[in-house]
């Protein structure tokens, strides 16, 4: 969702709109908003729902030079929240540490009707869970919290969720969702009919299901098709060390989607073809928005692919979830998991293009499937 803000504080937050009694979600350390993406889109049409990005490290707005970040100060900072957006009888769900306790304490009782107190601190579980734990050892080490920061540091933390795909000839379209939805069936016989379950990413690349054999043979088999029926796979991340704006879907997945239309174009003039870009739909605003970023950019350019974006639905178009499997595999692979990085090489090897061709785009970068934006 679009971020606004920001408060009189510094903090920038969703906000749904609506009528009814509102509900707050609070995220933890390390983490934003987003935590609450699939608990919002259940919650939206009966409650207006309001997530603030709070200032624990993953907020993409900094916050003042001056501002108290003690955890006293921060439950004020919430308190006061409340206050300036004139919220009452307000749903409070904290996840992680326990601030929402401390907000009934500095003036929020009156605005504050309920509390969810949702795998958090409470009790002797302070700092809460494993990680709380470690950080104690840390702190109690000369130098340990410096030594923990330094593993922010590595690059594949600071990246954002990646877009990612593959390109087909036209003709060959057909074929790949028949062997994709054979091989689902082949793999997961019990589930019945293919064309009637989705295979998400999330439930396949996992650790945990990664550990099954026939989630881990599916990955190859898709792999082997790709090869076979002369496909490409693209993938794009962003570098978030590097950006310079907000890091909002509605900032980053047009200049993701046209670094993927700026390299595809090469393929599609290299082969004389026009290219047509089919993406799984995510909400309306977002994606009209997306389109018309990606049809000004290619008209603008006299790209080689057709100006519009198509959306399908992921559980009825196989092709769409090839897609998801290939993005998520990369997205592992740039969030640490090493397990997957062979995999990953291997479907970064997936190009129709020769391997000695010399390839530029428009604007003279050289030509990649494996995009690295800024």
């Amino acid at each position: 969702m679009r971020l606004e803000g920001p408060t009189a504080a510094g903090l920038m937050y969703s906000d749904t709109g609506g009528d009814g009694p509102v509900v707050v979600l609070l995220h933890g350390l390390l983490m934003n908003g987003t935590l609450w993406d699939t608990v919002v889109d259940g919650l939206r049409d009966r409650y207006p729902c309001i997530v603030p990005e709070l200032p624990f490290g993953a907020h993409t707005t900094p916050m003042p030079d001056d501002a108290d970040l003690s955890l006293p100060a921060l439950a004020t900072l919430i308190a006061e929240f409340l206050t300036e957006l004139d919220l009452h009888h307000v749903t409070l769900v904290r996840n992680d540490w326990g601030g929402a306790q401390l907000v009934i304490s500095p003036g929020g009782t009156d605005r504050v009707a309920n509390l969810v107190l949702v795998s958090c601190e409470a009790f002797d579980n302070y700092p809460p869970g494993l990680a709380g734990r470690l950080l104690c050892r840390s702190a109690a080490l000369p130098g340990g919290i410096f030594l923990t920061a330094q593993l922010l540091r590595p690059r594949w933390i600071r990246h954002l969720p990646v877009i990612g795909g593959f390109s087909i000839p036209a003709a060959s379209a057909p074929a790949l969702s028949r062997k994709f939805a054979g091989a689902k069936a082949h793999f997961f016989a019990s589930r019945g009919d293919p064309a009637k379950w989705e295979l998400k990413a999330t439930e396949t690349i996992r650790p945990n299901p990664w550990k099954r054999r026939k989630n881990r043979d599916l990955a190859e088999e898709t792999l082997r098709i790709l090869r076979l029926l002369n496909c490409t796979v693209y993938t794009v991340s962003i570098n978030k060390k590097r950006m310079h704006h907000p890091m909002t879907l509605e900032t980053t997945a047009p200049l993701q989607m046209q670094a993927l239309v700026e390299h595809f174009a090469v393929e599609c003039a290299h082969h004389g073809e026009t290219g047509l870009i089919v993406s799984d739909w995510s909400g309306y605003g977002l994606d009209t928005h997306v389109s018309q970023c990606v049809a000004s950019f290619v008209l603008s350019r006299r790209l080689p692919l057709h100006p519009s974006v198509y959306y399908a639905s992921s559980l009825t178009t196989q092709a769409i979830q090839v897609a998801d499997l290939v993005a998520g595999i990369r997205r592992r692979v740039v969030e640490g998991d090493r397990r997957l990085g062979a995999l990953s090489a291997r479907l970064a090897a997936v190009h129709a293009l020769p391997n000695n061709i010399n390839a530029t785009t428009h604007s003279g970068r050289p030509y990649t499937n494996e995009i690295d934006l800024f």
